[in-house]
């Protein structure tokens, strides 16, 4: 089990950061903060005010964690519930942004998807939990996070961080 784990909720308003610090046995929480992030109704201003935000809340901070884990607003994303005729991961894969195509307002090819198995009495067939969400709003994150030297281990969106994290734990 990792020592420290860093959580990091980015929303388009704020980021909150949580440290869990501990052992095998138990975690304790060691920071939370939530901060407000600058809007501005210029793309590239906004995002050098909210670089600029970070750096000031982060590096008096010097965060560091074993595990970053990412949540992203899930408003950013489209969720669907899909049934497909086989449950090979390799061939959910091939078909899965073409399968969205008509639940999304959003180009396929601009898209990463991703699934989770859902449960089902079916030995052949899968029912799956199937999120999109456009790569310019994962690379917009990745490169903020990466300006102010974190590394995330997982990229997930908010509405299942709290599963995921009970999971890990």
């Amino acid at each position: 089990m990792p020592k420290h784990v860093l959580g990091i909720a980015l929303d388009t308003a704020s980021i909150t950061l949580v440290r869990l610090t501990g052992s095998l046995k138990s975690y304790d929480v060691t920071l939370a903060i939530q901060h407000p992030l600058p809007q501005h109704d210029e793309p590239q201003e906004q995002a050098a005010l909210q670089r600029q935000a970070l750096h000031t809340l982060l590096d008096p901070l010097r965060l560091h964690g074993d595990t970053i884990l990412v949540a992203l607003p899930a408003h950013s994303a489209v969720l669907r519930h899909l049934t497909f005729p086989f449950k090979e991961p390799r061939r959910i894969y091939q078909i899965l942004k073409n399968s969205l195509d008509e639940h999304m307002p959003f180009d396929p090819e601009d898209v990463v998807a991703d699934f989770h198995p859902l449960p089902s009495e079916s030995k052949s067939a899968a029912q799956l939990l199937a999120v999109g969400m456009p790569e310019d709003v994962i690379t917009t994150a990745l490169g903020l996070l990466q300006e102010v030297g974190l590394e995330p281990t997982v990229l997930d969106l908010d509405v299942f961080g709290l599963a995921n994290a009970a999971l890990f734990g």
